[in-house]
């Protein structure tokens, strides 16, 4: 394994990720499937949290910190 020199560290200090791409490049088939993927988890957190206020189903308090007479 060659030695870290300052230049190395001043290097990964510029760019702390710049080893990931080193090693690993995503191709565009790879990038355009996670980004389908986070756009559909996207809509599935809209959808569900819609769902959510419209049915009046949530977990919050209207009245918080009072939530209860006890409280």
């Amino acid at each position: 394994m060659p030695e870290k020199t300052r230049a190395d560290a001043v290097e990964a200090a510029r760019n702390p990720l710049a080893f990931i791409a080193a090693r690993w490049t995503p191709s565009p088939g790879t990038v355009r499937r996670a980004a389908l993927a986070a756009m559909v988890m996207t809509v599935v957190i809209v959808v569900t949290g819609g769902a959510v206020r419209l049915t009046g189903s949530g977990l919050g308090c209207p009245t918080w910190p009072k939530c209860t007479e006890d409280s």
